[in-house]
């Protein structure tokens, strides 16, 4: 890579950002993006593990809620709200609320769960609900 190449990938990172990569290499800007790319993989690497341990965690949650669900309510559709815990904005968003029209917690989503749950800043639809008929 020329100097010329280095200094133009420089600035499209910029040079808030690359500042301390310099400042690690002593200013050896070859040396400075080698950090960088190196920082890059293990960022990369961390957000691999980091969404499998969300999947993990959010699937434990959702087998005990489940199963609360079951054993308080005589339904596995913890979601549903039966026992109207949620306040009125998080209600909405699940389409039960006081301002909602839907019954159907899908209803506020534009996109099917194939893959995985839909989510909002409140709320999250569990895996395949909204496409098993629901």
């Amino acid at each position: 890579m020329t100097q010329a190449d280095l200094l133009t990938l420089e600035r499209r990172i910029s040079a808030e950002r690359f500042a301390p990569y310099r400042t690690a290499c002593a200013d050896d800007a070859a040396r400075a993006i080698g950090l960088y790319e190196r920082n890059l993989r293990l960022s990369a690497a961390f957000w691999e593990v980091l969404s499998d341990l969300e999947i993990l965690v959010r699937n434990a949650m959702h087998d005990e809620l489940t199963e609360w669900s079951l054993a308080r309510y005589g339904d596995r559709a913890w979601y549903m709200d039966h026992g109207k815990v949620l306040d009125g904005e998080a209600a909405d968003v699940m389409g039960g609320g006081s301002a909602g029209t839907s019954t159907n917690p899908c209803a506020a989503f534009t996109s099917s769960a194939t893959a995985s749950p839909i989510t909002s800043p409140s709320t999250t639809v569990p895996l395949g609900y909204c496409t098993s008929g629901h």
